[in-house]
C-alpha cells in the first residue's frame, strides 16, 4: 500500500458508518475499482481526484505532508 492509499483507506474507515469504496467513488466521481487500486498502491489519484478527496474527507487531509506534496506537484505550483 502507498502512503496515499493508506490515508484513503483510513479516512474511509473513520466515517460513521464506514464508507465503502463504491460510496467514496460515487462521491468523487470515480469507480470503486480505481479507489481499490489507489488503496493497494496501484497508481495514485490525479490532481482533480486529490481535490475531490479533500472535499469528501475535509481539510485535515490536506495538512498531511505527502498529500500536500502531491497536490503541489500535480498542480504545477512552485513553493518558495
Amino acid at each position: 500500500m502507498s502512503d496515499i492509499g493508506d490515508t484513503i483507506r483510513e479516512r474511509r474507515y473513520a466515517k460513521n458508518p464506514i464508507w465503502s469504496q463504491a460510496k467514496l467513488g460515487g462521491k468523487i466521481g470515480v469507480s470503486q475499482t480505481l479507489i481499490s487500486q489507489w488503496e493497494r498502491g496501484i497508481g495514485e489519484p490525479d490532481s482533480d481526484s486529490l481535490q475531490e478527496l479533500e472535499k469528501a474527507f475535509g481539510p485535515r487531509i490536506a495538512a498531511m505532508p505527502r498529500w500536500a506534496e502531491m497536490l503541489i506537484m500535480r498542480s504545477g505550483c512552485v513553493v518558495r
